[in-house]
């Protein structure tokens, strides 16, 4: 019989997993299909993080008009993110995530059509045009993510959750590193064939546009629906995940009042994280331009050394998790990654603070799957798409808070922007430490109960 993922999920087990091979026992073919969606999103995040700056310097723009753009990524990016968790799990994800991807598409393809200021805002955040957090930053993000997160949830065990979030982190990395070299498409078409280099970023939009709309028939196949297995025959190892809200609960957004109760607490740490962030993603290709003179070329060799690297700790996210917690596992990677962050501006060149950032990307990468899984194994199934986007409604209003004023400060002094965007991740590491310290997600719980498994 089969069973909608947004009703909640009793211990009753879920679609069969491998159970030998190298394959991963989680491994079927919806979260196949998901990670494959992921990866087409994280090609584009290789590339358009380079070549938005660049394009905006190529039509007479430059800081101050990126942070406004990047504002109105952040804005309709909490938009987005709110309007996907809770319409998700009220209509379906596949709805969601098809939707989305033709908005994006179409965003991008008029993006490039216009050079008004207001106008390009609009587009740029109707189409999400690049991720906030730079390279390295295409492991686990995108417009629809709220939906894919809690779709991946519901297709595998509680217990396999973070290492199949860190599979999909870490696929998605992979192709983030292959789209950073697209970045020099521009130069190389004005060099081969003679295309002025405006047409060439013109090219870009255009490809950007036909990879979203792969990613709406990709999604096409994947089920919303499971299979019940009979209790006797539940996967062992399956924490029981809370207790489903009453059907009298008022609700607010999709939230029960239970459940607001632990997401003002992630929104807060969320806030934080987001002033760190906007300070951070375009910016940093700007400011490699403007301190070292960096060409194309060079930052698409950077990125792509960086986007690839991510991928690497990845393998060890769930481990570490298992082995320290994942609250400990997030403090500690994110408490690495800010002090990397401070020393890069300190740098005698170009490479050597590339080198520092790439630290800091490294560290950052292991605490981006095991958050999202953490915050998905301390809410009630039913309400996790919901959570998800609206607990990722401040990391938008961050977002647009720093990256106005991050535009501003660069003309005052290049490495102010960066240190205070230290600042906001040591803070944010410390009140994810104090909130969320003593509330364990369900497969800790488990754990801690039956210490054998």
């Amino acid at each position: 019989m089969a069973r909608d993922y947004r009703s909640g999920f009793a211990a009753t087990g879920r679609q069969p997993t491998h159970k030998s091979g190298w394959m991963p026992r989680w491994l079927n073919r919806d979260i196949t299909l998901l990670i494959a969606l992921q990866a087409l999103y994280g090609l584009t995040v290789g590339y358009l993080p380079i070549v938005l700056p660049l394009y905006l310097v190529s039509i007479g723009f430059g800081a101050v008009e990126l942070g406004f753009l990047m504002t109105a990524v952040s804005i309709l990016g909490a938009l987005f993110a709110v309007a996907t968790g809770v319409v998700s799990d009220r209509f379906g994800y596949k709805r969601v995530i098809v939707g989305s991807s033709f908005v994006v598409a179409l965003g991008t393809l008029l993006f490039g059509t216009t050079r008004n200021l207001y106008l390009m805002m609009l587009l740029a955040g109707i189409s999400q045009i690049v991720p906030p957090g730079g390279a390295g930053s295409g492991v686990g993000i995108g417009p629809s993510y709220p939906a894919v997160q809690a779709l991946t949830a519901a297709h595998c065990e509680d217990r396999d959750r973070t290492s199949a979030l860190s599979w999909m982190a870490l696929v998605s990395g992979i192709a983030t590193a292959v789209g950073a070299p697209l970045a020099a498409l521009p130069d190389l078409m004005h060099r081969k064939a003679g295309i002025s280099v405006l047409h060439g970023y013109y090219f870009i939009f255009i490809l950007t546009a036909i990879i979203n709309m792969l990613s709406a028939v990709l999604v096409y196949p994947i089920s919303e629906t499971r299979r019940a297995l009979p209790r006797s025959i539940a996967p062992p190892g399956r924490a029981v995940p809370p207790p489903e809200a009453s059907s009298d609960e008022p609700r607010i957004f999709g939230l029960s009042s239970s459940t607001w109760a632990l997401v003002w607490r992630f929104m807060l740490v969320n806030f934080t994280n987001g002033l760190a962030v906007g300070a951070l993603g375009p910016f940093l290709t700007y400011w490699f331009l403007r301190r070292w003179g960096a060409t194309a070329n060079q930052l698409g060799t950077l990125f792509f050394i960086i986007n690839l690297s991510v991928v690497v700790p990845l393998f060890a996210a769930g481990p570490l998790a298992r082995r320290f917690t994942a609250v400990g596992t997030v403090v500690g990677s994110r408490g690495l990654s800010s002090l990397f962050l401070v020393i890069m501006p300190f740098m005698p060149s170009f490479w050597l603070s590339g080198g520092a950032f790439l630290a800091r990307q490294l560290a950052n990468a292991i605490s981006v799957p095991v958050r999202q899984s953490y915050i998905l194994g301390v809410i009630r199934p039913s309400e996790r798409a919901s959570a998800a986007g609206i607990a990722n409604l401040p990391i938008q209003g961050g977002l647009s808070i720093s990256s106005v004023v991050t535009g501003y400060l660069m003309r005052l002094a290049l490495t102010i922007p960066i240190e205070l965007s230290a600042f906001f991740q040591i803070l944010n590491t410390a009140l994810f430490w104090i909130f969320f310290r003593s509330k364990p997600p369900v497969e800790e719980v488990y754990r801690r109960a039956e210490p054998g498994r």
